[in-house]
């Protein structure tokens, strides 16, 4: 009886220490996984700028109110670039174009603020978000922008054709 009660005992020994060196495997694979993350994020940061550069690139507008408020900035790529655009167009164009940071929705929010304030004008078109213009683009009479200022897939073809 004394062999059986020693191979177990020496089966719980054995499976302690197992345990034991099966914790600290764990916490060797946790590390090695936070570290495999954080790579992968600083990745990703580097990657992005890369992508915002080159993106940012065909989106730099001259006359840019660099020390304008977010209005100022939101008017001046209306003006620049001349069409109606969704927040997301126009938080492109403010982004590649100032050095401070932009919270996010800022641009979306001003947008939007601008409309209530019927400084800007809105429609929308069945897309994800309205799109925004200068006031002296809306045509009050058919409710809609005027088509020289909506982009491409929205412009109607003339009525010649």
């Amino acid at each position: 009886m004394a062999s059986s009660a020693d191979t177990v005992s020496d089966l719980k020994e054995k499976r302690s220490e197992l345990k034991m060196e099966q914790e600290r495997l764990e916490q060797k694979l946790q590390e090695v996984q936070d570290r495999l993350e954080a790579i992968t994020k600083t990745m990703e940061l580097f990657e992005a700028d890369t992508l915002g550069m080159n993106e940012a690139e065909g989106k730099q507008l001259p006359g840019w109110p660099h020390e304008g408020s977010m209005p100022k900035k939101v008017s001046c790529v209306l003006d620049k670039v001349g069409v109606v655009m969704q927040p997301r167009e126009v938080d492109e164009y403010v982004r590649a174009n100032s050095s401070d940071r932009i919270r996010d929705n800022a641009v979306a929010e001003t947008l939007s603020r601008l409309a209530r304030q019927d400084k800007l004008s809105r429609k929308d078109y069945g897309q994800s978000s309205y799109y925004y213009g200068k006031k002296q683009w809306w045509d009050e009479g058919r409710e809609d922008f005027v088509e020289s200022v909506k982009p491409d897939q929205w412009a109607l073809p003339n009525e010649e054709d």
